[in-house]
């Protein structure tokens, strides 16, 4: 199995820019979540912060709650410690829509089939396509939050994104959130 590190010039709709990709990829896997399956849509001085995913219809936050995109780094910086309960996950959904979060007021978090879809099987460490979902901040633990119980609702379902495992934890475990929400087709 042969490895490497993908460095990589991006182009990503309307602007460019290179980046030394730090995940670890795998050349005998194809890539499945290329970024020409995404779409920025807030190109407001090219501050973008919304992701559609064409595949799935769905729209995502760029960057994990806690963190925001700074177009200056082409990269999501924290703004406080990201990590948090599921609890405080939920809350945070109440308060993403109740303040019309990046332009939007029905921010959700997804379930465990939606946050796998943004998995990328070709990389670990991390397992997501940092042109799209940049992960500035992240620890070491790198789990984020699903609204999918595992049988019995003793726990509940995450997705590890430098491994890109799925997994189940306590609700009171500190982890990632990334907000998600259906596109409206007119």
């Amino acid at each position: 199995m042969k490895k490497f590190k993908l460095i990589a010039p991006v182009t990503f709709l309307l602007f460019s820019y290179t980046a030394l990709h730090a995940s670890t990829c795998l050349d005998t896997l194809s890539t499945t979540t290329p970024s020409t399956q995404f779409t920025n849509l807030n190109l407001v001085g090219q501050d973008v912060e919304v992701i559609e995913d064409y595949k799935t219809g769905l729209m995502w936050a760029r960057c994990f709650w806690g963190s925001s995109w700074d177009v200056g780094k082409v990269n999501c910086e924290l703004e406080s410690d990201a990590t948090i309960t599921w609890k405080a996950a939920l809350k945070a959904v109440d308060i993403a829509n109740s303040t019309d979060y990046l332009g939007y007021s029905d921010w959700r978090m997804p379930n465990i089939k939606e946050l796998a879809s943004i998995i990328e099987h070709q990389c670990y460490s991390p397992a997501i396509n940092e042109f799209v979902f940049p992960l500035s901040g992240f620890s070491a633990d790198g789990s984020f939050w699903t609204n999918t119980p595992t049988y019995g609702g003793t726990s509940i379902r995450l997705i590890n994104f430098l491994s890109g495992q799925a997994l189940s934890l306590d609700y009171t475990t500190q982890n990632y959130l990334r907000l998600v929400r259906d596109v409206q087709t007119p």
